[in-house]
């Protein structure tokens, strides 16, 4: 029982542990080194699910510890009533995974059916351009400035084609294939999972505003290996509000 309890606590302090780090340690301190920022963000995200599940295995144990101890008991001694109380935690841990379940379809839901429109209507307003170092490229006839990096593809709004010198363009190029370089939308989409499923909590906020910056500084340094740096400035201020 002993070892369970443990486990239990152990991953509770290590998760409260790395949620009072990330919020108060993690945010705007890797910005000269983004790449490291993002991957410290996402081990910690990741132990703290390791340590969740830790947990999960042990409150089973323990589950599973008292019920055996409970069948060797008599009726209500201190070993019955352990295990009689430990019965409950089953049913307790299906209702709430019954209910949060259910909060998480209603909150991926309304996200999700957006997302699907969108992408079908740049779909249809969407057109070919030439490709840029092997990727495709893509306009839409947006009057502002816009320009969006898929997993496989970089979309420019014409606005922003039209308005840029050749230089500022390439640098917008050079950014959004920083963004595909770096698996940048697989990266934000985890985050905003994250803080979309989480979203009462503040460590989630910052995580997915941190991932976002991160990820931006990252395709900044990127496109400063091919471009002026001041090129590279001055776009940002342009295109500030846009991915």
């Amino acid at each position: 029982m002993l070892v369970p309890l443990t486990v239990l606590s152990v991953s509770l302090a290590w998760i409260l542990l790395v949620s009072i780090l990330a919020r108060t340690q993690f945010p705007n301190r890797f910005l000269t080194k983004p790449h490291l920022g993002l991957a410290i963000w996402f081990t910690a995200l990741t132990s703290s699910f390791v340590a969740s599940v830790s947990g999960i295995l042990g409150l089973g144990a323990a589950y599973l510890y008292s019920v055996e101890r409970a069948s060797f008991a008599d009726f209500g001694d201190s070993d019955w009533l352990l295990g009689f109380a430990w019965s409950f935690v089953p049913w307790v841990l299906l209702a709430g995974f019954g209910v949060l379940l259910a909060l998480i379809n209603l909150r991926i839901e309304t996200p999700i059916i957006a997302s699907r429109r969108l992408e079908h209507d740049f779909q249809l307003a969407k057109r070919d351009m030439p490709p840029f170092e092997g990727v495709s490229v893509s306009s839409i006839p947006l009057p502002i400035h816009y320009a969006l990096a898929t997993k496989n593809e970089i979309i420019l709004s014409q606005f922003t084609i039209d308005q840029l010198s050749e230089e500022q363009l390439q640098a917008v190029l050079w950014h959004e294939l920083g963004h595909i370089k770096g698996n940048h939308q697989t990266l934000k989409r985890i985050a905003g999972l994250v803080a979309l499923l989480t979203k009462p909590m503040s460590i989630s906020r910052v995580f997915n505003d941190s991932v976002e910056v991160l990820c931006e500084e990252s395709a900044d340094n990127f496109a400063r290996r091919f471009c002026s740096p001041e090129t590279v400035n001055s776009v940002r201020v342009l295109m500030r509000g846009s991915n």
